[in-house]
């Protein structure tokens, strides 16, 4: 199976309204009061940020890290890579935080009259009305779209050049491919290393206490993994077979067992250096 049947390439896009705004007036303001010489820049809050805006930026928030939890690195801070086996899934959740993000939208709408208004008390003589964008432009300042690319590979290059060059640059294709896949799995094995090495260093402390998601953030990989392990790389399979023991259900014991503990945490140092 090539490479292209494997997954595609994922561009995740969102966008929002920053509600906030530099005051030039405000910031001579206050730099004549201290007799100072660019000194800084007010920028001023437009609206109360604990309200819908902050939902809106929590719905982005978690669409983001599900993104990067669920694609792999393919080109630098750009599109991720997608395996097959996880699109589903990926498509499914990605259109839950769509229209989760769409309906925090238009509460932000229908509520702006009523949050300028209120804000026309909260910032006193720094209010200026000139700073709100009408309705209509306040809704275009929100974007949350996701699309796919398909993959190409060396045997896509078609130009007519000499034979001599063609292989030079499908030799280049091939071979920049392969850094990605590298980096992909690369990028997976990390993961583990992680999750594992930071529950062997907290466990052997007796009295180092830790979060639910120390055993929590394994377990989620135990199901991920499989999913993003595209080319059926057998160290990641290896790897993610080993992490399974470290699943304790009752969590709680691993806080109050002190033999226990100490066992788990040589189990996962055993698993590490196997990684």
């Amino acid at each position: 199976m090539s490479l292209k049947e494997k997954g595609m390439v994922v561009n995740l896009s969102i966008s929002q309204w920053a509600a906030r705004k530099y005051d030039a007036k405000a910031s001579k303001e206050v730099e004549d009061s201290h007799n100072a010489i660019n000194a800084g820049r007010f920028n001023k809050s437009l609206i109360n940020r604990d309200t819908v805006l902050k939902e809106i930026g929590k719905v982005a928030n978690a669409a983001r890290t599900y993104h990067y939890e669920n694609t792999l690195p393919w080109d630098d801070n750009g599109p991720r890579f997608l395996p097959v086996q996880n699109i589903f899934n990926y498509t499914s959740q990605m259109g839950t935080f769509q229209n989760q993000f769409e309906t925090l939208i238009n509460k932000l709408v229908a509520d702006f009259p009523t949050l300028v208004e209120e804000a026309r008390s909260m910032l006193n003589t720094l209010f200026r009305e000139e700073d709100y964008p009408p309705v209509s432009i306040l809704r275009n300042k929100f974007k949350f779209s996701y699309h796919f690319d398909a993959l190409g590979d060396a045997d896509d290059v078609r130009i007519k050049i000499n034979d001599e060059e063609i292989a030079k640059i499908k030799e280049g294709i091939s071979a920049r491919l392969n850094d990605k896949v590298k980096n992909a799995v690369d990028h997976m094995v990390d993961r583990m290393r992680a999750a594992v090495s930071h529950m062997a260093e907290t466990l052997k402390d007796p009295e180092k206490k830790f979060k639910n998601s120390l055993v929590g953030n394994i377990c989620e990989l135990v199901d991920l993994i499989p999913l993003l392990n595209f080319n059926d790389d057998p160290h990641v399979k290896d790897v993610a077979v080993m992490l399974k023991p470290l699943c304790i259900s009752d969590i709680d014991v691993l806080r109050t067992n002190v033999v226990l503990r100490k066992q788990y945490a040589e189990k996962a140092a055993k698993i590490l250096a196997k990684i």
